[in-house]
């Protein structure tokens, strides 16, 4: 979390971070994705949260969702994964297919 604040401060760590992405659990990999997108590496941490949107589970979605929310326009290339998490029937998965609708109309 503190990568997120420090920002280019830590930047002489991005080999780092993303050496270490593939090996961490996934809530911190999404953290680090963030961190990789704040220190340029866009297409990285744009790869690896699509990955997650396609997670098992739920918080996981939830928290790869979010952190596209802080990521702006970057968000938008993930339009074609997010669309498959809304779902036909509103009441099935409320929370997850909730933050893809609120992006496909942001982005639409």
């Amino acid at each position: 979390m503190g990568l997120l604040i420090l920002r280019e401060k830590v930047a002489s760590t991005r080999s780092n971070l993303q050496d270490a992405l593939d090996r961490v659990e996934r809530p911190a990999g999404i953290v680090t994705a963030e961190a990789l997108y704040l220190l340029g590496d866009q297409a990285r941490a744009v790869s690896y949260l699509r990955e997650r949107l396609g997670d098992k589970e739920l918080m996981i979605r939830l928290h790869a969702l979010n952190t596209l929310d802080h990521m702006g326009d970057a968000a938008r290339m993930l339009l074609p994964e997010m669309r498959e998490l809304i779902p036909e029937d509103p009441k099935q998965r409320p929370y997850d297919a909730r933050m893809a609708r609120y992006f496909v109309a942001k982005f639409e």
